[in-house]
């Protein structure tokens, strides 16, 4: 089973440097094919490890077909079995991660518009950018936008089951290690609906799974010449970007 899944992970392009040959390190147990999908994705099996490529929904797309239905790369692809939206996946070492930012139309969420204001119908910056939401509302702690509340470790927030709102460690140690021009790291910009309603486009904001006081979140900033401010202080009640890691 482990020289299958190792075959398969390759037709895919995947390397596993860490996993290459067991005599390296005899103490490694490699988890075999259905352990590891099991991990991420309940109910996957292992004919759902190679993609068709005529099913699979097009990136952070809903789709007519439900996630049930979809025949997916799980090792790459993730269906959002509340929208049936798919997100491609990016693999950090030990870690999977959305390579898209979230765009689940939670109720509160937002989006931006060209003429750099926030509504709540979708827009094509929400189709390639994701949904913008407040602080209480990516952490799914109603009430808490005025008030400090206790984060859960492995928050799971507005993410899909089994994902997570990453802590501070968790996305600086992403931004750290990829090239942001060989990945669509997607500065979803963020806003706030003052008045005046204003959405600021160009920079990435991120919530983290912290708060700085009763009125503040945690978020992390990603300019555009890829200066990363790890965290900043934004009101709970502005919108920003929402990237989930996998539990």
């Amino acid at each position: 089973m482990r020289n299958k899944f190792i075959t398969a992970l390759a037709i895919l392009g995947f390397t596993l440097p860490l996993f290459s040959s067991c005599s390296d390190n005899p103490s490694l147990e490699f988890p075999s094919e259905n352990e590891w999908l099991e991990r991420w994705f309940p109910g996957s099996s292992s004919s759902s490890v190679l993609p068709s490529s005529s099913s699979v929904a097009p990136s952070s797309s809903s789709s007519s077909y439900e996630c049930k239905d979809m025949q997916l790369n799980s090792l790459e692809e993730l269906c959002d079995e509340r929208d049936n939206k798919v997100y491609k996946l990016i693999r950090l070492n030990d870690a999977f991660w959305m390579a898209e930012n979230l765009n689940y139309a939670a109720t509160g969420s937002k989006c931006g518009t060209e003429a750099e204001t926030l509504t709540d119908e979708n827009t094509a910056i929400c189709d390639v950018s994701g949904r913008l939401y407040d602080w209480a509302t990516a952490m799914n702690l109603p009430g808490c936008d005025n008030s400090s509340c206790t984060l859960p470790v492995n928050n799971p927030g507005i993410c899909p089951p089994k994902w997570h709102i990453p802590t501070r460690e968790e996305l600086v140690d992403f931004m750290n290690k990829f090239d942001f021009n060989n990945l669509n790291i997607q500065r979803g910009g963020y806003g706030f609906l003052g008045p005046p309603n204003k959405f600021l486009p160009g920079e990435g904001h991120w919530w983290l799974n912290e708060q700085g006081g009763n009125t503040f979140g945690i978020n992390l900033v990603l300019y555009p010449n890829n200066v990363i401010n790890q965290s900043s202080q934004m009101s709970k009640s502005n919108y920003a970007s929402v990237r989930c890691i996998a539990n």
